[in-house]
């Protein structure tokens, strides 16, 4: 099973022990701000800017907290510190066909590196043409309507995990690949999705990752 490290640690060596633990995959959440590729969890609640480091101006989010002066890095520098052959999850976030053409840019330099989601999946073929895995994202229960009722795609798909019973991974699995559950924090948890069947788990407790690797 995938283990997916929702948050990838801010160093190197955090990224080694958790690869020791046998994460395969380190999310990124992408950004195209002026034109540069920028990794944070933070989204601008208005348009911002880029400059040294930091999104400026206005107030940015990381799911209910709030930021004036969100912090970004390169795209580059995460993939630096990702020990291969553990993947990058570039997580799209500025939902643009010219954010899905500089990933493609940028994954065409470092093959096999990389896996691309978004909730947008129409951006997908763009990024796929570069040779990249891409993931369709369920974030909402109609997205994950849409997924069961189109026709089979091998795209995985990477679900809310509260979205996940049974009967749903059953239907999930018979039209598309694999399912990811995201973001799973418990272990007892964890061991639910498995027994359903997904085939990865996004998490940020090194325990999960610890457990999901276990299961091959």
């Amino acid at each position: 099973m995938l283990a997916v490290a929702h948050r990838t640690p801010v160093s190197a060596a955090g990224c080694r022990a958790l690869a020791d633990l046998g994460v395969g995959a380190f999310e990124a959440d992408v950004q195209l701000i002026r034109g540069e590729l920028v990794v944070s969890h933070f989204l601008p609640v208005f348009p911002g800017l880029h400059r040294d480091g930091r999104m400026l101006p206005g107030l940015h989010r990381d799911g209910w907290r709030l930021s004036r002066t969100a912090r970004a890095e390169p795209l580059a520098a995460v993939l630096d510190r990702v020990p291969a052959p553990a993947r990058v999850l570039v997580d799209l976030k500025t939902e643009t066909p010219a954010a899905a053409d500089a990933v493609a840019a940028v994954a065409a330099g470092s093959p096999g590196r990389w896996y691309a989601s978004c909730k947008r999946w129409d951006l997908l073929p763009a990024v796929a043409a570069a040779g990249v895995p891409t993931w369709r994202s369920v974030a909402t229960r109609p997205a994950l309507a849409a997924v069961l009722r189109a026709p089979a795609d091998a795209r995985p798909v990477t679900v809310r995990h509260t979205y996940l019973d049974r009967a749903t991974v059953a239907r999930l699995r018979a039209v598309t690949s694999e399912v990811v559950a995201w973001t799973v924090n418990d272990v007892r948890r964890a061991a639910q999705l498995a027994d359903l069947g997904v085939t990865g788990l996004t998490s940020d407790d090194p325990r999960v990752h610890a457990y999901a690797a276990s299961l091959g």
